[in-house]
This record gives structure tokens, sequence and C-alpha cells, in this order.
């Protein structure tokens, strides 16, 4: 669904607000990015719909609010390229005041993962990234997660049983990537460890891509401690702001 700031009650004119286009974590979470815990995605999408902005969420995994069972059957070849553009399709008709062409996308964990596939098939699509604790190499992640049950559940056994494991693995079309990227991860990460971040922004300079790397020393898989959530919000809708002309602070 689509979220506008809490200031704005009134309908906006058509192409009004700038979009982020929000990617849910995977099919063991419901929420994007939130904004605290146990928040929904409608309270989530409202931190990122600040200014002339507005948010939608797509959910590319049939995720849920449970982890496996109910959320199984909608699982999503990693990198299934038609239904996020569907998702975005479909918000951009339904909801009349979004500026699609004014639009970054975020996402975190799976999220993530689509952040940096997004960035190297989809490079001219977003005037930003915000890529939190994503996934760059699959094959190094698989082996170096510590939740390799989670990972081979997912991706169909260990590397070297998958069927093309190479199909839907970012870094293979890490050459391409052109679009402003924040990166932002914890150093305390074992899920997905930060090394993934941080070839992420390597490559991202080697590139010559406006990027920027921002890495939270105590933090884990997510950004909790208050003052660390702060900095990473204003991070964030900085990098929001910057880049789609609108004030993210």
């Amino acid at each position: 669904g689509d979220v506008k700031p809490s200031t704005t009650n009134a309908p906006q004119p058509e192409g009004w607000g700038a979009l982020r286009f929000l990617v849910y974590p995977g099919p063991a979470a419901g929420t994007p990015l939130v904004c605290g815990a146990g928040e929904e995605p409608a309270e989530a999408g409202s931190c990122y719909a600040r200014g002339e902005g507005s948010s939608t969420a797509t959910n590319t995994a049939g995720g849920n609010d449970d982890s496996g069972g109910d959320s199984d059957p909608f699982l999503a070849p990693w990198g299934s390229a038609g239904l996020w553009k569907l998702g975005l399709a479909a918000a951009e008709k339904q909801f009349p005041w979004i500026n699609a062409n004014n639009a970054c996308a975020l996402g975190g964990s799976y999220g993530g993962y689509m952040m940096s596939w997004i960035a190297g098939n989809w490079p001219d699509r977003f005037k930003c990234i915000v890529n939190h604790a994503g996934i760059t190499d699959s094959r190094s992640m698989s082996l170096t997660t510590e939740e390799l049950w989670f990972d081979e559940w997912d991706q169909g056994g260990v590397w070297w049983k998958r069927k093309d494991p190479e199909k839907f693995n970012p870094i293979n079309h890490i050459s391409k990537w052109k679009t402003p990227m924040l990166v932002t991860q914890g150093e305390k990460d074992f899920r997905v460890p930060y090394s993934q971040s941080i070839m992420a922004f390597s490559a991202l300079q080697r590139l010559d891509v406006p990027s920027r790397l921002v890495m939270f020393p105590d933090e884990n898989h997510w950004i909790l401690k208050p003052r660390n959530s702060i900095q990473w919000y204003d991070e964030v809708l900085g990098w929001l702001g910057k880049w789609t002309g609108k004030d993210g602070n």
C-alpha cells in the first residue's frame, strides 16, 4: 500500500510526491525497514513519507509476520524481476499523486539483496538506493552466514547442489551499477556478514558511483539502540532528500 506524510490530509495533485519504494525484507518478515520494534508496514512507510514524499511497499517474497509455515508456498526465486517491477507499476497506477519518475528504492536484508539486484538489472529506474544489510555475493553469503538453514531452504540446498546458483547472484551484474547508493549495516551482523556491505561500497567507489557507507560497530542485523536509530534515519532521510530534491530531514 501507499503512505503519504501524516501532515497530508487533502488529496494531492497528480505526480505530487517523490516516491520511496520499499522492498520487504523476506518471507519470514512482513515489515520493510521498520521505524521501531513491532510496527506495521503502514507505520514503517510513514517514516519515509517525509516532506513532499510518498512511500509504497512491495512484497516480492510472499512474506508475512510469521516465520516458515504460511509463507513457504509463496517463496519466489530470489531476483524475480517481474514481481518488483509489477509492484512499482501497480503503485503508480493506483496512487496518482506518486511521482514515480522521482523515486528512490530502499530495502534491508532480503530487501537489501534486492537493492543489489536492482542496481545491476534496473540501473536507470531509481534516482537513489538505500541498501541495509544487503547481499552482494550470494556465493560467499551461502558459506559465511550463521543462518545456514534459512539460506539453504530458500535457495535449494548447499551452493554446489543448487540449480544454476549464479543466475540471481547480484555480483555478476555489479559492473552495471550506477545508481547512487547509501550502504548501512551493523558490524555484529552474523546473518548477513558485514563484508557484504564492504564489498558493495568498494565496488561503488571503484565504479565512481556516488555512494556512502555507514557502519554501526555495536549493532547486529537491525539498528536497535536509540541513538544509532536516530543517526540511521538521519542518514537515510538525508540521502533520499539529496537525490529526490526534497528535504529529507
